[in-house]
């Protein structure tokens, strides 16, 4: 399977790459106040208001380092029976390539605080963590912010 790889920190992640819409540059956002800290604001790319996931912050705890290599990755998800965008910040976004994906990518249940976050997978000669972007968001965050963005 084709995956798009890149990293927060020293942790190496994956993603679909049927899934990735395109791969910008990091830009200012316009701030979303009163959202959670790892919602980092809103992009408009092209028309469309999406918002934007710092995944350091998500994940770890801190925001993704400013670098060369740090960009937005659009990806589709779904929401409300309906395909979006959402933008991902990440660092070294460098690479797409072929990798070992098991069938199922057994994702923990949903609602668990890292629920997003699938089997090890084999990229080359080095390992790489599965990020399911439906459920970068939890439900509760999709429905406060997707749901108020205009169409």
């Amino acid at each position: 399977m084709l995956v798009l790889t890149f990293c927060i920190g020293p942790t190496r992640f994956v993603i679909d790459a049927r899934r990735v819409s395109q791969v910008v540059p990091k830009v200012p956002l316009r701030a979303l106040p009163l959202s959670e800290p790892y919602v980092a604001g809103l992009l408009d790319f092209r028309g469309t208001v999406l918002a934007v996931v710092d995944l350091g912050t998500r994940l770890f705890g801190t925001a993704c380092t400013s670098r060369l290599s740090t960009r937005i990755i659009i990806v589709h998800i779904q929401h409300s029976d309906r395909e979006m965008l959402l933008g991902l910040i990440a660092e070294e976004v460098t690479e797409l390539c072929q990798a070992d994906v098991p069938a199922t990518t057994e994702l923990p249940t949903a609602g668990s605080e890292h629920d997003c976050l699938g089997r090890m997978v084999r990229v080359g000669d080095t390992l790489a963590q599965w990020l399911e972007v439906d459920r970068v968001l939890p439900e509760l965050v999709r429905c406060q912010i997707l749901d108020h963005l205009p169409e």
